[in-house]
């Protein structure tokens, strides 16, 4: 692993280190991947040697995955910081043709907790399967009188993409089936007050 790339002896190079067993199976994938997509990107790796290349992709991987938690993170702070003005729960999902397209349609219910009333509530809600791994994500822009202490049902459509895996998982599954997560944004009151 400390022999310096060089596009000629690279393949013998890579078939070294996995006779080596010194470097697991999952590393030098990572490395031959990484050097492949370093070619069609044009990136030079010449001089560098595979230890340096393989910790290169682990501190890229790294940040990747910490960005990852701190977005989730801030998601999260943020639906805890919104639940106390506003609850949004999927109640309904169905398959149906609207104007001749194939459409799902969403039965949204709104919920005001404040002793204010809503004016505009901006979000999305992702449908997320078991394992909590995003499937869909639907855009949510209510822009209705939401009494103080009230609770209100809104119907969304969004067309279907046959060619689209993600809409045949959520066409296939039952509500039952799947984590629905709400993603506040704003939401702005009667009053002109503002909470994100």
């Amino acid at each position: 692993m400390d022999k310096t790339y060089s596009t000629t002896t690279y393949l013998q190079d890579i078939a070294a280190i996995r006779e080596s067993n010194k470097v697991s199976y999952d590393d030098i994938e990572l490395l031959t991947q990484y050097i492949a997509l370093s070619k069609i990107a044009g990136n030079d790796l010449q001089g560098k040697t595979y230890d340096e290349i393989l910790e290169k992709i682990k501190d890229i991987r790294k940040t990747n995955t910490d960005k990852g938690d701190q977005v989730k993170m801030e998601k999260e702070a943020m639906r805890e910081r919104m639940s106390s003005f506003l609850t949004v729960s999927l109640s309904q999902k169905f398959f149906s043709k609207v104007n001749n397209k194939d459409c799902f349609t969403y039965t949204v219910t709104f919920r005001n907790a404040t002793s204010k009333n809503i004016k505009l509530v901006v979000g999305s809600i992702s449908l997320n399967d078991l394992l909590d791994r995003e499937i869909k994500n639907i855009q949510i822009v209510f822009d209705e009188i939401l009494r103080a202490n009230s609770s209100l049902k809104k119907t969304y459509t969004v067309t279907y993409d046959a060619a689209n895996e993600n809409d045949k998982r959520i066409r296939a599954k039952e509500l039952v089936d799947l984590r629905i997560l709400w993603n506040p944004e704003k939401i702005i009151f009667e009053d002109g007050t503002i909470a994100e």
